[in-house]
């Protein structure tokens, strides 16, 4: 009985991520045609694409091993202190930051109002309800699945122009 609910559950998290993996590859492909979703069902790999992406190449290695240490250290204080909800709620705040930023830049390089998804992703973190991935999913499906197109830089000199506001 226990093993059938392993297997199941494992089952279920695989095609969740199965379906990240596929929702990120048409955000990426938006970008760069070269990308396969083969490639983007790589762990950590599928991240790092979707910061280079919202980045530039240059910033994305070191934001995102800055993203991954502090997203697992501020996992570990928030399960430590699971019975404090500020300390709670600033972990979940922070972690969510940090994808908050690179989609809203990429919402901008798609032509879209960067700040609308930022704080469409970080309101849900607030109320602490789980309805936050459900969100994300949305918000993602959204970016992918809609008929825009990456927007050529404005500047020349600045082909990485990843400020929020303009």
């Amino acid at each position: 009985m226990i093993g059938a609910l392993i297997i199941g559950l494992l089952i279920l998290s695989l095609g969740a991520y199965a379906i990240f993996s596929y929702i990120y590859y048409r955000i990426v492909r938006k970008f760069e045609n070269t990308i396969s979703y083969r490639e983007m069902l790589i762990p950590f790999w599928n991240i790092y694409l979707i910061n280079k992406i919202a980045l530039g190449k240059p910033y994305a290695i070191p934001y995102f091993w800055i993203c991954l240490i502090l997203s697992s250290l501020l996992s570990v204080v928030s399960n430590n202190y699971n019975q404090d909800i500020i300390i709670v709620t600033v972990c979940n705040i922070l972690i969510t930051l940090t994808w908050a930023i690179p989609i809203a830049l990429i919402a901008q390089k798609l032509g879209k109002n960067p700040w609308i998804y930022f704080v469409l992703l970080l309101v849900p973190t607030l109320a602490n309800k789980g309805a936050s991935e459900i969100i994300t999913v949305i918000i993602l499906s959204i970016l992918a699945f809609d008929k825009s197109v990456s927007t050529p830089p404005n500047n020349e000199e600045e082909p990485n122009n990843t400020t929020l506001l303009k």
